[in-house]
């Protein structure tokens, strides 16, 4: 089994709609994560963990984001 460490970075767009606020606003996403590989034949584990930044005008708002999930590769 090989494990493959990687890096991700990206731009986000947030959709916020309740009964009294309704607003759409923009984000940055940086993160690291492992996968998995050759756990079977038809599919690879990986892991990560995200760190989210929306801006705000009234403040930015941050969070983390855990994923895990599985890959199928197609040959």
């Amino acid at each position: 089994m090989a494990v493959a460490p990687y890096v991700n970075f990206g731009l986000g767009v947030n959709f916020y709609d309740s009964d009294s606020l309704n607003f759409t606003k923009g984000s940055l996403i940086a993160g690291t994560g492992l996968e998995f590989k050759n756990i079977s034949k038809s599919f690879n584990l990986f892991v990560d963990a995200k760190y989210k930044l929306i801006a705000s005008s009234t403040g930015n708002i941050p969070c983390f984001i855990f994923t895990a999930g599985l890959k199928f590769p197609f040959h």
